[in-house]
């Protein structure tokens, strides 16, 4: 199994920034990982047995609760078909806010 994980910092403008280093390859228990990314691992045996558990066919997000996550990465979906600003602008408006726990909704994109 293969794991990316990215950690952004922003720079001023006009800054100066050095290349990014090439990727790391770190094994599941490496000290240097992070507290989440740990709790994350340790929970990943529990839900590969779930999934592999007879009679469990798919997995789906919930359409309530979790509905920002799939409209989140539609929304990427949409930058990455380089569809035009103003199409993808509405859409990063609607995802860009609070509550998390919003229902899937209509980006128009």
């Amino acid at each position: 199994t293969l794991m990316e994980i990215w950690s952004l910092t922003r720079f001023p403008e006009g800054e100066e920034r050095d290349a990014p280093p090439p990727p790391e390859v770190w094994a599941h228990d490496d000290p240097r990982w992070p507290p989440i990314p740990t709790q994350d691992f340790s929970n990943l045996p529990r839900q590969q047995q779930g999934l592999h558990t007879k009679g469990f066919e798919y997995m789906r997000l919930s359409q309530g609760v979790e509905g920002h996550i799939g409209n989140f990465h539609r929304t990427i979906d949409g930058f990455l078909r380089e569809l035009p600003y103003e199409k993808l602008l509405p859409a990063l408006q609607a995802v860009n806010v609070n509550p998390l726990d919003r229902p899937v909704v209509d980006l128009g994109i």
